[in-house]
Order: C-alpha cells, then structure tokens, then sequence
C-alpha cells in the first residue's frame, strides 16, 4: 500500500494557529516515522502521509495535501530524475532532503533547483523544524558550507546551471529581484540564494559587475 498509516496526527501542541501540512518519503522504520511524526505535531506541522518509494508517492502526489515533502532515502539509492518529476508536477510542493551527508546527487539537485532545504542528521529537532519553517516562508536553506560544495571547480559561465544564466541575464537587463521572482514564478529569497552562487561563480561582487561580466560574455570576451 502506497500510504502508511501515521502516528500523532491531531496531537498538535503548537501556539501557532497555522498548522503546516507535511509529508514523508522514505524513512521506512516504523520507530523512526513515529519519531518524526512527534517532532513535527510539537510545533504545529502534521505528519499527513508517508510514502515508501518515489512511485507510491507519484500515484498520490496530484491530491496530496502536503506543503512540505521530507525525502530520506539515505538507506537507498534515490532516483533524482523522479524527484525532477516530483518538482515539475507540483512546484508548490517544497522539497526537503534529510540526509547524513552530501551526495553528488544531491548537489546537482540542489543547482538544479529540486531541492528547497535540507536537514542534517546531526541537527537539533529545533533546528530541524526552523528550517522547515524557513524553506515553507520561501527560503532556500541549507547546512553550512553546502553551498560553496556544490559550486563547480573553476570560475566561469560554463559552471553556471540553466537558472542561474536565466536570472544573471535578468540582472544584465536591470531587473531588481523582486522583478526576477515575478519572471521565473520563484521567491525572492531563491533569488537571492542563486544570485550569491553566480557572485561567487563569476568571481564578481554584485549586479554591476556581474552584468559586466554577462555583457563579457555576449561578446565573447
């Protein structure tokens, strides 16, 4: 069966009025989904579903409920290509990886836009929950030190993911961020996230120089 039954629902013990629906893929111990369904209704999400593989969770993933997508399947390799499916079906669905360690499949789904945050194993359940809180308010949020692992070696427009030419070519035309979200129907806070990563690509130190450095590249220069 696609869908397991969960514990905790409806034992939220939240001040907050707001209850932020979540779902879980992966994480098949029955100890360890108690575990998170617990964390999660202490401060005011709720544990709605919980799916075995990317294909249970593709069946339901239309009518699902769920803001917020936990995705552990560090006992597993996972299917990136799925997960791409999973964010192209449902761009509001936000997505956030819980993981022990950086995976090389995990970086490129992070450049690629598939990954909203991630959750280290070693954080805190206070630490767990405000990055879900963060990622659910539109930010990208991740452990520190990811982003620059994720970065290509080397410095140049050839390391650049198809997102980050799209807003670097938004911020050469003169578009201010909130302008850019707008265009690429993503946050401001993602904007950011990614402008920051072409900064730190292009080896520039803000929107001046980088449109310089696109203008550069136009000309093949």
């Amino acid at each position: 069966m696609a869908e397991r039954s969960l514990p905790g629902r409806g034992s939220q013990r939240s001040s907050r009025t707001e209850v932020i629906d979540v779902a879980l893929l992966g994480g098949t111990r029955g100890l360890w989904t108690e575990a998170v369904a617990w964390m999660l209704t202490s401060d005011g999400y709720q544990l709605v579903s919980a799916f075995d593989t990317v294909e249970d969770l593709m069946a339901e993933l239309a009518g699902l409920s769920a803001e917020l997508l936990l995705i552990d399947l560090d006992d597993r390799p996972i299917d990136w290509a799925a997960i791409g499916r999973v964010r192209a079906q449902r761009p509001d669905l936000k997505l956030v990886l819980i993981t022990a360690s950086l995976s090389t499949g995990a970086a490129e789904a992070i450049r690629a836009d598939r990954l909203d945050g991630v959750i280290d194993k070693t954080d805190s359940a206070d630490q767990a929950r405000a990055t879900l809180l963060h990622v659910h308010e539109g930010r990208r949020v991740f452990p520190a030190g990811w982003q620059d692992a994720v970065r290509p070696k080397g410095q140049g427009a050839e390391g650049l993911s198809a997102r980050e030419f799209a807003i670097l070519e938004l911020v050469a035309s003169g578009l201010r961020n909130t302008e850019i979200a707008s265009e690429l129907t993503i946050s401001p806070n993602t904007v950011k996230f990614h402008l920051r990563a072409v900064y730190a690509q292009l080896g520039v130190r803000n929107r001046v120089e980088a449109a310089q450095a696109f203008a550069r590249m136009r000309r093949g220069g």
